[in-house]
């Protein structure tokens, strides 16, 4: 078992500042901003998926610290899963409604799609760098160092009030810290999950 040296307070901090991971994906944005469509109105499904697998390979050499390369088949796998994500919290059809607005119906431009594209990829990157901080920090934490730093995120975060944790005691939040500190993460991420849904 481990525990830290210094106060609850600036233990937390350095978790914070490691949970941010902006360092990440700190240029997917640019890199999105800077990407040019091979064309606007893809004319078939080859097309469109050409256009995904080039973008996401783009956002990962581009917008990742370090950069990250990847093959034609992985940036595939990687779009599509993103997408489908993305558009089925727009949509109940998921990737398919993408390619149907984009190709069929002419309803979303191919720009649009990636921006869904790009936003899906920057969060799906920075949750699992948050999930793999989280493992490292808290592995192996001896029960004292969990219950000051419970006690500092509920403090912190107001979680007291919170309708899932306000009635835990403070040794069952202890067990919670990985729970407690998404929850906060996720809060904090809501405007813009209400911007990306907006682009539409």
């Amino acid at each position: 078992m481990k525990n830290f040296n210094g106060s609850p307070s600036s233990i937390l901090h350095r978790l914070e500042v490691e949970l941010a991971g902006a360092a990440c994906v700190c240029g997917f944005d640019d890199a999105a901003a800077e990407y040019v469509p091979a064309t606007d109105a893809p004319a078939s499904l080859a097309e469109f998926e050409a256009e995904i697998i080039r973008f996401t390979r783009h956002l990962f050499e581009r917008g990742m610290t370090p950069s990250r390369r990847i093959s034609d088949s992985e940036a595939y796998v990687a779009g599509v899963e993103a997408l489908e994500r993305a558009y089925s919290q727009k949509t109940m059809g998921g990737y398919a409604s993408a390619i149907i607005e984009v190709l069929e119906d002419g309803s979303a431009e191919i720009d649009t799609i990636l921006q869904w594209l790009a936003e899906a990829l920057k969060e799906q990157e920075l949750a699992l760098h948050r999930s793999c901080v989280l493992d490292c920090f808290l592995h192996g934490l001896d029960w004292n160092s969990r219950m000051h730093l419970a006690k500092e995120i509920q403090s912190r975060y107001g979680f007291g009030d919170d309708a899932v944790f306000g009635g835990l005691e403070l040794h069952a939040l202890a067990n919670h810290l990985a729970t407690l500190l998404n929850s906060h993460l996720m809060a904090e991420e809501m405007p813009r999950a209400l911007t990306l849904s907006e682009m539409t």
